[in-house]
């Protein structure tokens, strides 16, 4: 994602936050964006980015506890790349810094908690903080192959997975 103006949800995501809110549990994002590291998009538009998911989940009478990205990307050789954010880091997934920042903040106990992603990287990323993972059939559907793992659960997409993951919790 590059510009605020692309950003859309997907069918049934902000009803998924909106259980998730619901639930107890927090609804935290992770998400690599590579794009700033790499040039393609500044600091200032990836907040304008964020505000329009927060302002498109809140239309939809739901909201995010918090929302943590990793700028770094360890690649060089991108016309225009931002050099100091040229870097292997703890927070870049599959590393599980941003998932133990989001613990340090709000109390999180990591062994009770879900990351939910559509790639092998988000659930290797669960796997090294010690969570439960869940894969999405939507997105990149676990077919990035980039590790071979299993997630606990998967779903036919957000909505699927937070309703296991709550049926399961209950």
């Amino acid at each position: 994602m590059k510009r605020a103006e692309d950003l859309e949800l997907l069918p049934r995501a902000a009803d998924a936050i909106a259980g998730i809110n619901s639930s107890g549990y927090l609804a935290v994002v992770v998400t690599n964006q590579p794009v700033i590291a790499r040039g393609e998009c500044s600091f200032e538009e990836m907040e304008r980015i964020n505000a329009r998911l927060e302002t498109l989940l809140g239309e939809r009478g739901a909201y995010l506890d918090d929302l943590l990205f990793c700028p770094h990307h360890p690649d060089s050789g991108y016309e225009g790349e931002v050099r100091e954010l040229k870097m292997n880091c703890a927070c870049r997934k599959p590393a599980a810094g941003m998932l133990k920042e989001a613990a340090r903040r709000w109390n999180i106990d990591l062994a009770r908690s879900w990351i939910i992603g559509d790639t092998t990287r988000d659930i290797m990323t669960g796997i090294n903080a010690g969570c439960k993972t869940a894969l999405t059939a939507t997105g990149e559907a676990g077919l990035d192959g980039l590790f071979e793992v299993k997630a606990d659960i998967d779903g036919s997409d957000l909505y699927g997975c937070v309703e296991k993951i709550l049926i399961r919790e209950a």
